[in-house]
């Protein structure tokens, strides 16, 4: 039978290479056990792509509280992270504040420091992840909610309602942003609020890395000891293609629970909806709960890289490479897609070339993926067992090269084990009623060929019976019977 073994090392990069995006290849050997006649397949390679670029996020706040305060704090400490806040105190005055880190002097950042009310959508499209709280239409109001929704479906960008829904129903300019961003939502919102709000796990959740606290404990034991919500924007449903992380229900009523936590899928990106108020109150912990301290830190550093990792493209990354499969059999067929975030003046000017194990080197042509202007496509169709080494880079140096490994293993069943298996063949011939013979039974053999013949010709000719007095009668006085008892009981 098979057996499975968890193996954990320390990944070490021995040189600090220059490129924001690089690959690290390891390969995992397993040492052949006694008598292993096939240890080809006793070698794996594992990739790891690190990028150092940081994270770009923009959080937006129309009506500052607590929720968005101690959001602020932990995305400033994370070494990984630029954090641009935008806090907006009425209509006319605005609280810009920078990374600790000061960016590059150049046009595209300076922008950054300007009302997001005049941005364009290139300079929106400079973020890798966008977080909105409360009264978000004093940033975005109207119809310019479609540079979000530009955003996240073309751009690949990832979006985070912090606090609920983000736009003010009752205000013009916010009743129609939201309309504009709808579509966007894990769920159809509803009206009226909903307070002293309980948090449970759903088996979705369960399995979420965001919700894994390692040492602190299990998400079971970190939801019964930390503060409930305070309240939350009443939920009409979710959305069907929404994925619900934890739900909420009020202490002691019948309702069935709402979401509190949810996420789905949008064109290129993720939209993440946090749908109580209070989660700030896991950052304010009293003296008895210091345990817990982590928890609030560790669940936004979790879910801001599962956000932006989980999209197409890596921090500032321009152009992205990806493979349909990274393991695969000699002659099956592999996609690359490269995918760029904008439109490419005059086109995507890029040279896809492939470097065989043997050394040697093929230069791919890509061509569009369809009708999407910033999508294209190449397939490889490898041949030799082994490593292939994929790189994506620009002719004129525009965009920073990228590349994808993809590793062959000849896995051919008769070669990994061509030895017979008495005792299964001998099983399968048991149960179909046949015989299991050694190379010394060919006498037995040819007996049981010639008993087969003799008895397929063996005569087959059917035999009527009922035509025979005794059967007839019985058959008659069978239909007899049902008539009369149906005549009696008036059936007809």
């Amino acid at each position: 039978g098979q057996q499975k073994a968890e193996v954990q090392f320390s990944v070490t990069p021995t040189a600090q290479a220059p490129d924001r995006v690089t690959v690290h290849g390891y390969q995992v050997v397993a040492e052949p056990l006694p008598d292993e006649r096939v240890t080809e397949n006793n070698r794996r390679w594992v990739f790891l792509q690190v990028s150092r670029q940081k994270m770009k996020i923009a959080l937006f706040e129309g009506q500052p509280y607590w929720d968005t305060r101690f959001l602020a704090n932990p995305l400033r400490q994370d070494a990984q992270a630029d954090l641009w806040t935008y806090d907006g105190l009425g209509s006319r005055r605005l609280i810009i504040t920078r990374p600790q880190s000061p960016p590059a002097d150049d046009p595209a950042q300076a922008a950054l420091a300007t009302d997001p009310a005049t941005w364009s959508q290139q300079t929106l499209d400079q973020f890798d992840l966008v977080l909105l709280g409360k009264g978000a239409e004093r940033f975005f109001p109207g119809d310019r909610a479609r540079l979000l929704v530009h955003f996240v479906r073309d751009r690949g960008g990832a979006l985070v309602l912090t606090r609920g829904e983000p736009f003010d129903q009752t205000n013009p300019q916010g009743r129609s942003a939201q309309a504009v961003l709808e579509p966007l939502s894990p769920v159809n919102w509803g009206r009226g609020v909903v307070g002293a709000m309980k948090l449970n796990v759903t088996p979705q959740g369960r399995a979420s890395p965001l919700l894994r606290f390692g040492e602190v404990g299990g998400i079971d034991t970190v939801l019964t000891h930390l503060p409930e919500m305070i309240a939350a924007t009443r939920i009409q449903a979710e959305r069907a293609a929404s994925i619900v992380l934890l739900n909420q229900a009020s202490a002691g009523a019948a309702a069935a629970p709402m979401a509190a936590m949810a996420y789905q899928n949008a064109g290129k990106g993720r939209v993440l909806a946090i749908l109580s108020d209070g989660l700030w109150r896991w950052a304010f912990l009293p003296t008895q709960l210091k345990a817990y301290d982590s928890v609030y830190q560790m669940f936004w550093a979790r879910a801001i890289r599962w956000l932006v990792l989980g999209s197409e493209f890596l921090p500032g990354q321009r152009v992205a490479l990806t493979l349909d499969h990274l393991a695969v059999e000699p002659g099956q067929a592999v996609q690359a897609l490269v995918t760029t975030r904008y439109m490419e003046p005059g086109g995507l000017q890029a040279r896809l070339q492939v470097k065989q194990p043997d050394g040697s080197t093929q230069v791919l042509g890509l061509s569009a993926a369809g009708t999407d202007a910033l999508r294209y496509e190449a397939t490889l169709h490898p041949t030799q067992p082994g490593l292939y080494q994929i790189t994506l880079s620009s002719p004129t140096g525009a965009w920073e090269t990228a590349t994808a490994h993809l590793a062959v293993y000849d896995q051919t069943v008769e070669k990994l084990d061509a030895s017979a298996r008495p005792q299964v063949l001998a099983q399968m011939a048991r149960a179909t009623g046949g015989a299991c013979l050694g190379l010394g039974d060919r006498g037995a053999f040819a007996q049981r060929v010639n008993s087969l013949q003799i008895a397929r010709q063996a005569d087959r000719t059917p035999h009527y019976v009922f035509d025979r007095p005794g059967v007839f009668a019985l058959l008659a006085g069978c239909l007899f019977l049902e008539w009369f008892l149906r005549r009696r009981w008036g059936l007809g």
